[in-house]
Parts: C-alpha cells; sequence; structure tokens
C-alpha cells in the first residue's frame, strides 16, 4: 500500500510541476512545421528532415515526432480508417526493430486518438531489446491534410529510475497535446 501511495504522490508532483498551463513548461518551440512546449531540462534535437527528438536528462525517457508528406507511407504503414481492426502498420513497428528492440514485442489494441481538428489512433507497446531491456510506451499516428503526423514516447528500463507510468506517460502527454501543426508548411 505504501508503493501505490509513493507512486501517486510521485505521479502529482510530476503532472503539478508540469501541467499544461503550468509556466514550468517551456515556452513554445517551432521545428519545421511543429509547435510545441518540451519539459524543462529535456533536450531537443532536429534532424533537418521532420523529427524532433526529445529526450530526458538520463536518456531513460523519449520522445520523438514525424511529420512527413502521406506520399512517403505505403498503405500498409498507416490506416486510413479508425475502427476497424488493421494488419500490423509497419512504420512505428519497424521503429522498434530499429532501436533494437525486436524480442517480446506487445502492442496493445489499436484506439482512437484525438487532437485539435485531428483524428488517429494510438497504441500501447512493450517489448525488449536482445540484451534483455524493456521498453515501454505508446505511439500516435494521424493526418494533417496530406501529411501524417507520428508521435512515439518511450521509456528504457535501464536504471529503473522511470516507468512509462508516471513519468514518461505524462511527459509524451503533455508534449503530445502542446503540439500545433503549421498549416502554411503543408
Amino acid at each position: 500500500m505504501k508503493k501505490m501511495g509513493l507512486l501517486i504522490l510521485v505521479a502529482s508532483v510530476f503532472i503539478s510541476a508540469c501541467s499544461a498551463d503550468n509556466p514550468n513548461l517551456t515556452d513554445r518551440q517551432t521545428i519545421g512545421a511543429i509547435s510545441f512546449q518540451n519539459v524543462p531540462d529535456f533536450t531537443v534535437e532536429d534532424d533537418g528532415q521532420g523529427g524532433v527528438y526529445i529526450g530526458s536528462p538520463d536518456a531513460e525517457i523519449t520522445i520523438f515526432m514525424l511529420y512527413l508528406p502521406s506520399a512517403m507511407f505505403t498503405a500498409d504503414m498507416t490506416p486510413r480508417s479508425i475502427g476497424g481492426k488493421y494488419p500490423e502498420e509497419r512504420f512505428p513497428f519497424e521503429i522498434l526493430l530499429i532501436l533494437g528492440f525486436e524480442q517480446n514485442i506487445e502492442l496493445s489494441d489499436i484506439e482512437d486518438y484525438e487532437h485539435d481538428d485531428y483524428s488517429g489512433y494510438i497504441r500501447h507497446f512493450e517489448a525488449s531489446s536482445i540484451g534483455g531491456d524493456p521498453i515501454e510506451g505508446e505511439y500516435v499516428i494521424y493526418d494533417v491534410g496530406d501529411h501524417v503526423f507520428i508521435g512515439m514516447g518511450s521509456v528504457v528500463y535501464v536504471t529503473g529510475d522511470n516507468d512509462w507510468f508516471p513519468e514518461g506517460k505524462v511527459a509524451f502527454d503533455l508534449i503530445l497535446d502542446s503540439v500545433k501543426i503549421n498549416s502554411l508548411a503543408n
């Protein structure tokens, strides 16, 4: 019971320190077409090709966002309708493989996701690397006109200092909830 109370206390402190109306979030940043607010002390990198990479100081929490033309994706990479059963969408799955998490991949059911005027889906995942490091997180995908926005957040359990819930999920939600897409870049 003490552990549950501590978890709730940690989540409450983290959430209150980083809430959307709290000035503790960083000022709005714009990289390419993506405008967002960051969690203080998290680093931000731009790949110059539509990707934004955000990491916690201990490198356990990672969030990345991509905004790319729809023409770059084949039909099996991103589902085009919400509500049905989909074949495994290839792009997020391949990202897990590229990151070296290729064992014990478990994907939850796809759920609807709404952000501003856009709708898409969100999915929770868990996996482990060949070395045994576990990873847990979520990804979202939604269409923005003739572009696709993808956001993926994860926690790699190396030291055990962070968990997906509360630390990773809170940071992921705060950053993604602040995302605005610059329509002039479409």
